[in-house]
């Protein structure tokens, strides 16, 4: 999940757009991912998820801004990999808050 993010990261490093084909492109990556990792092993155990929860996982994942989207959607939903992904996100964007919080206190003008 730990690399998930960073992909995140640097694709949006490079300026690029939530709605943007390369970010949906990601989203879908990550999704089809994350999916395949939940998948029983042995499918007579557990029956098949539903094509309408494989759809509102990638639907969630694309909605607004991946970065703030719901990254497991209800297929994963109290999954360890997606509370890896989701606090990772987390981190960064309050990483990114830090730095421009940061940033906006050094061109402060001192006050006399």
């Amino acid at each position: 999940m730990l690399a998930d993010a960073e992909q995140w990261r640097r694709l949006f490093d490079t300026g690029v757009t939530s709605d943007s084909p390369e970010a949906q492109r990601l989203a879908a990556q990550i999704m089809d991912k994350n999916i395949k990792a939940q998948v029983p092993q042995d499918a007579e155990e557990q029956a098949t998820m539903p094509f309408s929860d494989t759809l509102g996982v990638v639907r969630s994942a694309l909605c607004g801004d991946p970065r703030f989207a719901d990254p497991c959607g209800a297929a994963l939903y109290g999954s360890k990999a997606c509370a890896d992904f989701a606090n990772e996100a987390t981190r960064i964007h309050v990483q990114r808050l830090a730095q421009q919080l940061e940033r906006q206190l050094d061109q402060r003008p001192a006050s006399s």
